[in-house]
């Protein structure tokens, strides 16, 4: 729940995780299991943490992360992602993170903290704005998003309701 941390259950019983025992926020948004079963926990004001077995490791900006992670997933290739609030995705490279801002109109500063990036079954990538949804080619790594141009933006003007996204899946 929101700024009390996180709570596992194991056997029939509670475990919870506060900020003494190693979470640097206590308000996580977001919750990913990776490949070496480790839990990625993304929070609202101090980047992202990995819950591994012999403990937290702690991700920040100097990291390579915004300062609030909303969304930590696999992308098609298993490369491990966070999005973070100020317009940021962001590529594990096994020590620290590669952040790139999608081609999006400089007009876009932020955008929702949670639930507002995914790659399709192609490996497209589509963007909730507050200026409407964008939708990407595929590419090679993340960082080429940074490159390439949209194929499709997708506001009021083509059907939706509004032009805020608030959550994709």
């Amino acid at each position: 729940s929101p700024g009390s941390g996180r709570c596992e259950i194991a056997r029939a019983r509670f475990r919870s995780y506060t900020m003494a025992q190693g979470l640097s926020d206590s308000t996580i948004l977001t919750i990913a299991e990776d490949g070496e079963d480790g839990l990625w926990l993304g929070t609202y004001r101090t980047g992202a943490m990995r819950l591994a077995r012999n403990g937290f490791v702690n991700y920040q900006e100097s990291d390579g992360l915004g300062p609030a992670v909303g969304a930590v997933f696999e992308d098609h290739s298993g490369q491990l992602c966070v999005v973070s609030t100020n317009v940021l995705i962001s590529r594990f490279d096994g020590s620290r993170f590669v952040a790139v801002r999608p081609n999006l109109p400089k007009a876009i500063t932020s955008w929702r903290p949670t639930q507002n990036c995914l790659e399709d079954h192609v490996g497209e990538w589509w963007f909730g704005t507050r200026n409407g949804l964008y939708r990407f080619p595929k590419v090679g790594r993340i960082e080429n998003l940074s490159e390439v141009k949209p194929k499709a933006v997708y506001t009021s003007q083509n059907g939706l309701p509004e032009n805020d996204i608030a959550c994709l899946f």
